[in-house]
């Protein structure tokens, strides 16, 4: 129980909001409550709670500092990533939106390449498709790509892409050297190789107005991302194929590197460098073609002559303390705003118990008065009225005494304030006498000065008129 009862009036210390005062015996120049250590006590565990998500959101973007600029793409830069990774997929859908059934690539086909230009030479190498199926389920869930075209696309058949187990895009401000990635959407047509495609009135009907889509994989710099600042996108484009044209699309990237610093301790910073390619920009051209062309539509994936170059500082420990000292101080105000009329309130409780506990060691009339009206409380004023107007009686005195009570409350003070203003007044009296003193010697001394200088003077004078006093001639007049 003692225990209890110790820490329930040790509680009143943590109070951060005390009202300021000057009358306590004890000591202290706040009046200290348990509403102000409640309120102290909830603070501390919001900067507790906030410094600790602080701490986690440290090493990560959502505060960090990011420093972004675009550059031109210098020659031989590029991304090389894995082909199992990027999804490039294409099909046809009627002018309803619906699948077109493509048995055995009797209504059209897609093949997919991969070329390598330079000025003098171009090397290409296509590529079959096949029904995506379960070739992308497991990355068309993280990218987003519905289930149900997963059935209906075509993808690049990994049997045949045993050389491509990685592709580098490249490009180049002179198209001079640079790489790119295709799809070429063609009407089945009969050969020595191919003689089951559908009658070519009956794809030419189907493919009429109909809607060539495209998906392809790029990618996203978001800072916020823990240690690889570029998130995977897959976008999803749709074109409608007329007669008599072929749609030309050029999708274009943006090379993109970040670098990453990392410094938690504020010495000793890490830099990680990430690369990735981002989305620039679709061109769609719409070409003019003969009735013997099968070509419908070309997609092609380029890396373009724009560069991003990003630096992302990640926080640190000094930043931290500077934003917890700023929630601090801000949730300190807001809350001091809040709790300043409760405390006021019952401070001026205190001030009216401790009048009645005077007037209770004064006089037993005022003990019986005393006992009547029991000490005050807050939830009692707020309550009762008749507490409520004895507490604006008591108030009234307290606020005529006041400055008395200070005065007499506290006369140590007030008697050393005396003794300093008489000490100075001292200080300054002696040290005016000690001036006029000094200034009387000197005076004196001057004047014996002078008088020596003066009495010097006249006895040289009358040692001279002695030496020069001429001489006088005694005659004696004796009897002759």
């Amino acid at each position: 129980m003692y225990i209890i009862q110790s820490a329930a009036q040790n509680l009143r210390t943590l109070d951060i909001f005390g009202m300021d005062v000057h009358l306590l015996s004890k000591g202290s120049t706040t009046h200290k409550t348990y509403s102000g250590a409640a309120a102290s006590l909830f603070i501390f565990s919001v900067l507790i709670y906030s410094f600790y998500s602080f701490i986690l959101q440290m090493n990560e973007g959502k505060n960090a500092i990011l420093n972004r600029q675009e550059a031109l793409l210098q020659n031989n830069e590029g991304y090389k990533f894995d082909s199992k990774d990027f999804i490039f997929i294409a099909g046809l859908l009627d002018a309803a939106g619906q699948p077109i059934m493509n048995q055995n690539n009797s209504i059209y086909s897609v093949t997919y390449y991969f070329c390598n230009k330079s000025l003098s030479d171009t090397q290409c190498t296509y590529f079959s498709s096949t029904i995506c199926g379960d070739i992308i389920t497991e990355l068309s869930q993280k990218m987003g790509v519905p289930k149900d075209y997963q059935y209906i696309s075509y993808c690049i058949d990994q049997e045949k892409t045993d050389n491509f187990e990685t592709l580098r895009l490249q490009g180049s401000q002179r198209m001079d050297n640079f790489t790119l990635v295709g799809a070429l959407l063609n009407k089945c047509v009969n050969n020595t190789e191919k003689n089951d495609c559908a009658p070519q009135e009956l794809i030419d009907q189907i493919v009429t107005n109909s809607n060539f889509y495209y998906s392809y994989t790029h990618y996203q710099f978001r800072k916020d991302l823990d240690s690889y600042p570029f998130e995977t996108m897959q976008n999803f484009d749709v074109t409608t194929l007329y007669p008599k044209l072929k749609k030309y699309i050029k999708v274009l990237y943006s090379y993109s590197v970040a670098y990453l610093e990392y410094n938690p301790f504020y010495f000793f910073p890490q830099t990680t460098e990430c690369q990735s390619v981002e989305y620039d920009q679709s061109i769609i051209d719409a070409i003019v073609s003969s009735d013997n062309d099968i070509q419908l539509a070309q997609v092609e994936i380029h890396l373009g002559v724009k560069k991003y170059i990003s630096h992302v500082t990640y926080q640190t420990l000094m930043d931290v303390a500077a934003k917890l000292g700023g929630f601090f101080t801000i949730l300190k105000i807001c809350v001091s705003i809040m709790l300043y009329p409760i405390q006021q309130w019952q401070y001026r409780l205190y001030l009216i118990n401790c009048y009645l506990d005077i007037k209770k060691g004064s006089s037993a009339q005022s003990l019986t008065n005393f006992m009547d009206h029991d000490k005050l409380n807050l939830l009692q004023v707020a309550l009762q009225k008749k507490k409520r107007d004895y507490y604006h009686q008591q108030n009234r005195i307290i606020e005529k005494l006041l400055d008395v009570v200070e005065i007499a409350f506290n006369p140590l003070r007030l008697s050393r304030q005396v003794e300093d203003l008489q000490y100075s007044i001292k200080q300054f009296d002696i040290s005016k006498t000690k001036r006029f003193r000094i200034d009387e010697n000197e005076h004196e001394h001057e004047l014996i000065e002078i008088k020596s200088i003066s009495r010097s003077i006249n006895q040289e004078f009358e040692h001279i008129g002695q030496q020069n006093r001429i001489p006088r001639i005694q005659v004696n007049m004796g009897n002759n």
